[in-house]
């Protein structure tokens, strides 16, 4: 036993039978030392832990009973504070004060009311604030009365502070007899920290019935054996603690753990512990750890739901925010025909998924409307589905009927979020309310610390909306604010030290539970004894001018220092300092407290011991990677010091797949990936080239874009077109984006199509600028508003510049088209080949694909789009011209190698066969297309023209035709150059280093061995 222990123990012995009051700093620490005194054998009969809060307000119960009073907690106090302030601020139209002139807040009320509670511990009354004793003497003054309202304020509420309570306990004490039972003995430990008032009240008992008890000497290491230790990183600090126990058989209700930061460790601790847990069904409360402190609330689902319920309502409603909280498993979701709630976290994804491909942006009034219109086109897709005979129990049909089990599923979630706040205005009691409504019917829970964590929450969201009830000012304190930071405050399932189960404290309350082995962690120069600001209100040099009582950012800077001194010499057994000598974040060097050197030299009693010295005797820091097998806190951990430590191991992989035979797989598709020889794990896949053959009639139809995708990359079309992988169509917003270049390509296409359609039927042509200007800005103001409504903007700066951006590029066309027109007419706009018409449908339209001959012999099936098919001016009704639009940059037309690029440009050649055949069956076998071009109105191009004519595009057939025996022949090879589009593609993921893949295609082609790839080489020699 240290010395406290000891002479608590020896009064236990000696005054058995007297009544004795043992003043602790917290019930639990107080019972701490009378366990330690039964544990080492003496009976502790007839003691009773008292603080000295507890303590004065036992004392003077009677009074504030009398006084209908409560004592003020730190919540109320703000509260109040912020209100008093309010009040300063609002004012009554004369000169502004220091204290009307800061910037109000939650933050300067919690200052403040910091600042008045240890003036009024210190004895400080409004009369002893002296204006001299500031730099700022209106500041004084303004201190001054801000502590008589402030007292003047807690009064009318029904509160008393702490500083009333002690001194009506003094008085309790001095002037009734019997205020304290005769046979009592006041048991005070001879280091307790106590503010002046606190004092007085200890001096106010009687010295006869006070009995000192003596404390070992502060010491910087103490008379337990001092070990130490380092690790890489805040993590690996408390891996280490536990790899020292495992490998030395400590068991862990032997070992407390003190740390330096709560915010730091707790949750490093809590984590890891959950890490080694295997059942983790509810862990939270059955871990083999107990926190003195208490696990932030933050850590349970009600607790998380709660801070991004916030943060959704604050940010417009969001629509990713909400798909996270669904997909983390935080809400409670009403049951559907397919699905209720399950326990599985992993069963939400796929209705988080869902509300991605629902276009809402963000805007409470957008869910309910775009549910419904989603729902509605998943309803349609059914019907069609089923009028072309698929069966009810077909895959696309149950997978249609579960999405509509999804958005049903969503849509009573939404409603019922959206009616517990549609708006931030809202009075702060009433958002209260909301929260209070939120965490009980909607927050899902799932064990004991989820429901124990809600109703913390909930008790102090009562406690809160006691205090702004009837408050005509309730619009001052930040509801939303406060509620967003309570998750973090709150503290659950707070434990003394329990059998089986280590014990974690902070530093300057622990080292009272008479454990064998002690940790302390976070003993770095960043957070010991830290920084030791000053109050930004109270400063040091004004405190020691009010009074010398008042606490000092130096005094208590010194004071952790010297708490660090007595701890150590109370502490017995074994004492292992450990601190992080690296920040893995940032990758720079961390170097130890000044505690840590002293430590040393006392403990090695080398007086001249230096950094180097003490780095020196730690050597090797703890990382990632146990040094020892004994020190393997799971399988893990078994691996990484398996196969990184310092033995070497013979044949690895065999050692690791016969552990984790699926592996193995990987480790196959590797080899094949890095050979030579072209491999089902390149893209070879010949079954899927006979499905896909685009020259059988069941065959893939192709289009521009499919033949184009083969040209830049086999495997790509493969995902896209083969396997039929599409990303989720999600709205993302981009604070610096509205609209994505494919989305304002589609929408000047819409406004281009119109406007022109409505130029030919009302025989407007050629367009002229002055004149249809207006209009055509009209038909984009229009098809803007619509975008808007689908897609609303981050902010309104960015979507006033885009469109801006946009009139200018509808400008820029019209411009050209004015000379365009002079020469060729618009007369079949958007041409739909296979596919359904968009706008009113031209004569050329057909819903069936096309036939089209590549080469002799070598028929497929085709479907496209076709912006315009203009008739020359002049001719004789049979010449034509096909025109594209291109939004973007003309630069892959411009920097290709030839006409086609090697394959990956075909879509004019393409667009010219179909365009022939159309004109040639619909208008006049005789009709030919002169030549085909693309118009790039964009503000890069500035309406720059590129065109080719049939001749120039003579071998598009044989070109065409190679790109579809690639599919044919199932070589699916990844592009064979890192290609710019690899940034674009949906894909990347799936080939991740896309440079490595590109070499290696570009192997596996030079190789004459793989002769299924030679159509590919054919290709890449078409310019």
């Amino acid at each position: 036993m240290n010395r406290l222990a000891q002479e608590l123990a020896a009064i236990a012995a000696s005054e058995r039978l007297a009544e004795k009051w043992l003043v602790a700093p917290s019930y639990r620490v107080g019972n701490q030392w009378i366990e330690t005194v039964v544990r080492n054998g003496t009976p502790a009969v007839n003691i009773r832990v008292k603080t000295l809060k507890g303590m004065a307000l036992e004392l003077a119960g009677s009074s504030l009973a009398a006084r209908e009073r409560e004592l003020l907690s730190n919540m109320a106090g703000s509260v109040l504070t912020d209100r008093v302030i309010s009040r300063l601020q609002l004012g009554s139209g004369g000169p502004a004060t220091y204290l009307s002139r800061l910037l109000p807040g939650p933050s300067l009320a919690r200052t403040l009311h910091q600042s008045l509670i240890d003036l009024r511990l210190a004895g400080v009354v409004p009369e002893k604030v002296d204006p001299a004793a500031f730099s700022d003497r209106d500041k004084g003054r303004g201190l001054a009365g801000l502590l008589v309202d402030w007292l003047r304020e807690i009064d009318a509420a029904g509160f008393i502070d702490y500083a009333e309570i002690l001194r009506l306990a003094i008085e309790k004490i001095e002037h009734d007899a019997g205020a304290i039972p005769g046979n009592v003995l006041l048991l005070v430990p001879a280091d307790t920290a106590a503010a002046f008032l606190e004092r007085r009240l200890l001096d106010a008992f009687p010295a006869d019935r006070i009995r000192d008890l003596a404390f070992d000497a502060p010491s910087p290491a103490g008379s337990a054996a001092v070990r130490f230790f380092h690790a890489e990183g805040e993590t690996n600090e408390v891996r280490e603690v536990l790899r020292r126990c495992l490998s030395e058989g400590i068991p862990l209700d032997q070992v407390e753990l003190l740390h330096t930061s709560a915010d730091t460790y707790i949750p490093r601790l809590f984590e890891t512990f959950a890490r080694l847990v295997e059942d983790q069904k509810d862990y939270e409360l059955d871990l083999p750890v107990t926190f003195a402190e208490g696990i932030p609330a933050r850590y349970s689902r009600p607790g998380r739901a709660l801070e991004a319920w916030i943060s959704w309502i604050d940010e417009d409603f969001l629509q990713e925010r909400l798909v996270r909280m669904i997909r983390d498993g935080l809400l409670l979701i009403p049951p559907g025909d397919e699905m209720g709630v399950d326990e599985d976290e992993t069963a939400f994804s796929p209705l988080a998924d869902r509300l991605r491909t629902v276009p809402v942006g963000k805007g409470s009034e957008r869910y309910a409307t775009r549910l419904e219109e989603t729902r509605k086109a998943l309803e349609q897709r059914k019907e069609n589905l089923l009028a072309k005979g698929e069966d009810a129990k077909s895959k696309e049909v149950e997978e249609v009927v579960k999405g509509l089990s999804e958005l049903d599923q969503l849509g009573s979630l939404i409603k019922s979020l959206l009616a517990l706040d549609t708006g931030k205005r809202k009075p702060g009691p009433e958002v209260l309310d909301d929260a209070k409504r939120f965490l009980r019917e909607t927050a899902r829970g799932r064990n004991r610390f989820d429901n124990l964590a809600r109703q913390r929450l909930l008790s102090r969201i009562d406690r809160m909306r006691s205090l702004l009830e009837g408050e005509e000012e309730t619009g001052r304190v930040d509801v939303r604010q406060w509620l967003a930071a309570l998750p973090g405050e709150i503290r659950v399932g707070g434990s003394g030290p329990r059998p089986g189960r280590l014990h974690v404290a902070h530093f300057l309350s622990g080292g009272h539970s008479g454990r064998e082995n002690t940790f302390i962690v976070g003993l770095d120069d960043n957070r010991f004894p830290g920084a030791g600001l000053q109050d930004p209100v109270l400063l040091d040099r004004e405190r020691k001018g009010i009074s010398r009582e008042l606490p000092t950012a130096a005094a208590r800077l010194k004071k952790q220092v010297d708490d660090f001194a007595l701890l150590m010499g109370r502490l017995r057994g074994t004492v292992s300092l450990g601190f992080s000598c690296r920040c893995v974040v940032e990758d720079r060097e961390v170097f130890p407290s000044p505690a840590v050197l002293a430590a040393f030299r006392t403990a090695e009693g080398r007086e001249e011991a230096n950094l180097a010295d003490l780095t020196e005797h730690l050597g090797t820091p703890a990382s990632f990677a146990p040094l020892d097998r004994k020190s393997c806190l799971h399988e893990g951990e078994w691996w990484l010091w398996r196969l990184l430590g310092p033995t070497e191991v013979e044949e690895p992989r065999s050692l690791v797949c016969s552990r984790f035979p699926s592996l193995e797989n990987g480790f196959v598709a590797e080899a094949g990936r890095a050979g030579d020889l072209f491999t089902p794990f390149d893209g070879f896949v010949p079954e899927a080239g006979r499905r896909l053959d685009p020259f059988t009639p069941e065959g893939a139809v192709m289009s521009g874009s499919s033949l184009e995708t083969i040209g830049r990359c086999p495997l790509s079309y493969f995902f896209r077109y083969g396997l039929k992988i599409r990303p989720l169509e999600v709205i993302e917003l981009a604070p610096d984006q509205w609209l994505d270049g494919s989305k304002s390509g589609t929408l000047l296409h819409e406004v281009f199509r119109e406007f022109m359609d409505s130029l030919v039927k009302d025989g407007r042509l050629p367009p002229s600028f002055d004149r249809d200007r207006a209009k055509l800005h009209r038909i984009l103001d229009r098809c803007i508003e619509e975008n808007r409504e689908r897609y609303p903007p981050f902010t309104e700066s960015i979507f006033q510049k885009e469109r801006r951006e946009l009139m200018k590029v509808s400008d820029i066309f019209l411009r050209v088209e004015e000379d365009v027109c002079l020469s060729s007419r618009p007369r079949f706009l958007e041409v739909a080949v296979g596919l359904r018409p968009e706008g009113p449908g031209t004569d050329l339209d057909r819903q069936s694909s096309l036939e089209v001959e590549l080469v002799p012999g070598r028929t497929i099936r085709v479907r496209g789009r076709i912006d315009r098919i203009d008739e020359v001016v002049g001719g004789d009704g049979k010449s034509f011209i096909v025109r594209d639009y291109k939004t973007g940059s003309p630069r892959r037309y411009t920097d290709a190698k030839g006409a086609f690029d090697k394959g990956r440009i075909v879509q004019h050649g393409l667009y010219l066969a179909m365009a022939k055949k159309l004109l040639e069956s619909k208008v006049d076998p005789e009709a030919r297309v002169r030549k085909f071009g693309y118009s790039f109105p964009g503000l890069t191009a500035r309406g720059r023209q590129i065109a080719w004519k049939p001749e120039d595009l003579a071998s598009w057939g044989a070109v065409a035709a190679l790109l579809c025996t690639i599919v044919s022949e199932g070589s699916f090879l990844p592009v064979e150059k890192k290609d710019k589009p690899c940034r674009f593609c949906d894909f990347k993921p799936i080939c991740s280093d896309t440079a490595a893949s590109a070499a290696a295609s570009l192997r596996k082609l030079e190789n004459e061995e793989n002769g299924v790839l030679g159509t590919i080489s054919e290709v890449r020699k078409h310019e």
